[in-house]
């Protein structure tokens, strides 16, 4: 997907715990208008630097494509592990929510942007039985997606958001 937004000529960030040795981010990174950083998306703190550090090296940003999945098993020996629960949450679902919180506005004030939510199959029906925060953190994340469309439909009457 972030292939064919750069063949759009769109300026696109990327933002994960991958480092840059991926294959998909070396791809991207032969476009001038990717970006790319690193961080640990359970950390709040970290990315609002990375988010202030991008915004400042920038001159524009047209989408983000917010696709954090840890896919941990949080039940262990038929029990439900809080840490693993909760940093999965973290990952996959705030970490979504504080990038939307700092980047909504720039894209309100351009009444130009693209957020591109991705979720799971899981998020309709688990598929694992040692698995409980995914499959809720992708509702979680589809949800959000279709709530921030609504609402900026009904602020500038129109928007790109897609879960």
């Amino acid at each position: 997907m972030a292939l064919n937004l750069l063949k759009d000529e769109h300026s696109v960030w990327g933002l994960s715990k991958s480092d840059t040795d991926d294959v998909n981010i070396q791809t991207l990174m032969n476009y001038q208008s990717f970006s790319y950083d690193q961080c640990d998306l359970s950390q709040d703190k970290e990315i609002d630097m990375v988010l202030i550090e991008q915004k400042e090296k920038r001159q524009t940003l047209d989408v983000i494509i917010l696709n954090a999945a840890n896919m941990e098993n949080d039940i262990i020996d038929y029990r439900l592990d809080y840490g693993k629960f909760k940093y999965i949450f973290d990952v996959n679902l705030f970490s979504s929510i504080n990038i939307i919180e700092k980047i909504l506005p720039e894209f309100i004030q351009k009444e130009k942007g693209i957020l591109v939510g991705i979720s799971s199959l899981s998020s309709y029906t688990p598929l694992c039985v040692d698995k409980i925060a995914y499959p809720t953190t992708k509702a979680g994340s589809r949800e959000v997606s279709k709530t921030v469309n609504a609402v900026q439909t009904a602020s500038w009457g129109k928007t790109t958001v897609n879960a």
